[in-house]
């Protein structure tokens, strides 16, 4: 971190990689810091005990966030102590437009201005989640709820001899209310991949849909972005909402998109012709065609 401290005195002008031991450095010091900050247990009491109703937090440090959860504070406010750039704005749901809003320059435009402050505009969203949230993420995510998302599916995933196929129909259209005839076309489906698992978003576990199905293990909820980022999951049967598309495209998973309503259809074509997947229509899951599609995903590199 001296280093560092002193580095911002140089007269040189900054390249790439002075940048990138910078922020490396940063990301690094946040990182350790929240860790030692959650792990200590007797502030994270006195925190707790406190019985705060609401929390102020900086957004540039988002172990704030991770803090508030474990300690139980339900309500929180962000704040920033610096200029609110497109990038932070974007954060908290104020919309970005870098092609005539200032991010790292200052008006008037030219055309290779706003080319240029679109691309600075993309560059720093990625260098922000790299920096200043995946990082830290990783260090709140096994202390904030161990219980749930690291042990309960990181078993999961470790323990599927091939691998596993994330099964989510999103939040409107619920598993549950399948005809019996499609529950039944999906669970035959996937006994023919035995040593694939399948985790089902299914939202009524009275219902023991799995029963009998050593290879399907249903959820009410399941952590749909952290699966997804798994080394091991193979695939993803999803309904193609455009949040579900753009999060397996992201992380490089092929989608066996089944549409149900509204822009779905659509997508799924989208998938089809960008090669990204496979597109189903629920006849073809009736009839026999989802095997064909699990094939082609799981075997066609």
């Amino acid at each position: 971190m001296a280093d560092m401290q002193g580095d911002i005195w140089a007269t040189k002008d900054q390249d790439y990689e002075d940048v990138q031991k910078m922020l490396n450095v940063l990301s690094t010091s946040f990182s350790t810091l929240c860790k030692h900050q959650l792990q200590d247990s007797k502030i994270m009491n006195q925190l707790r005990e406190e019985k705060f109703d609401l929390a102020l937090g900086e957004i540039f440090d988002s172990c704030f966030y991770g803090v508030t959860e474990y300690i139980g504070i339900k309500n929180h406010a962000t704040i920033l102590s610096f200029a609110l750039f497109d990038i932070y704005g974007s954060m908290l749901g104020i919309p970005s437009s870098p092609s005539y809003l200032p991010g790292e320059m200052i008006p008037p435009f030219s055309y290779s201005d706003r080319a240029t402050n679109f691309f600075f505009n993309i560059l720093n969203q990625y260098l922000i989640s790299k920096v200043f949230i995946q990082p830290i993420s990783e260090v709140v995510r096994p202390i904030v709820k161990p219980d749930f998302v690291v042990e309960k599916y990181e078993q999961i995933m470790n323990s599927s001899k091939k691998g596993v196929v994330l099964v989510s129909f999103g939040s409107v259209a619920q598993s549950y209310l399948m005809s019996r005839e499609m529950k039944k076309s999906f669970l035959e489906a996937f006994a023919q991949f035995p040593d694939v698992t399948f985790l089902w978003k299914y939202e009524k576990d009275e219902d023991n849909v799995a029963a009998g199905y050593k290879n399907v293990i249903t959820g009410k909820w399941l952590p749909q972005t952290d699966l997804l980022v798994h080394p091991k999951l193979l695939a993803f049967i999803s309904h193609g909402g455009a949040n579900s598309i753009a999060e397996a495209t992201a992380t490089g998973v092929p989608i066996i998109c089944i549409p149900l309503f509204a822009d779905q259809p659509r997508n799924g074509l989208v998938v089809k012709y960008r090669k990204i997947g496979v597109n189903l229509n629920k006849k073809e899951v009736i009839g026999g065609k989802l095997v064909d599609a699990l094939h082609q995903v799981l075997d066609d590199d």
